[in-house]
């Protein structure tokens, strides 16, 4: 298991060599789009908070696919949290971090504080949701192939 959490973890990273600006935080027009995305987001990160604890108390997450989907649940969790705040901070963010232009979007950030830096490493959210995709469907493979296996 632990070859295959290495595994994952070192093919998450492939992606971060030779990349280009990926302008994954969106904006929100107006109040009421920040806020509905943002109910969004905290409803789902309950769901996979709760999701977790189920699978925690049923003793499912101790199987070997719902192992998988349990830690999926967990980075789905990580991701909803992190996109949360890169909202939130996005709103309060100091506009002289932000320099240059390509078509409307920001090609160069400068962090001149703490703060600003963690919004920006919080801006590489895509890392933690493409993980919890991948382990979605490394969890649902090993479920069909267990139930493959039974007469």
């Amino acid at each position: 298991m632990i070859r295959k959490v290495l595994f994952i973890l070192v093919y998450s990273c492939i992606p971060w060599i030779g990349t280009s600006p990926a302008l994954a935080v969106q904006e929100h027009g107006g109040a009421e789009g920040l806020y509905s995305h943002q109910i969004a987001h905290l409803i789902f990160l309950t769901a996979m908070i709760y999701f977790c604890i189920r699978l925690i108390r049923s003793g499912e997450s101790a199987r070997k696919g719902w192992r998988w989907i349990f830690f999926s649940a967990l980075l789905f969790a990580c991701w909803n949290a992190d996109t949360f705040l890169v909202h939130q901070y996005r709103e309060v963010l100091n506009p002289q971090a932000v320099s240059g232009n390509i078509s409307g979007f920001a090609w160069t950030f400068h962090a001149h504080s703490v703060p600003e830096l963690l919004y920006y490493l919080g801006t590489f959210d895509h890392i933690l949701s493409f993980s919890a995709l991948l382990l979605f469907f490394i969890g649902i493979r090993e479920l069909i192939q267990v139930q493959r296996e039974r007469p």
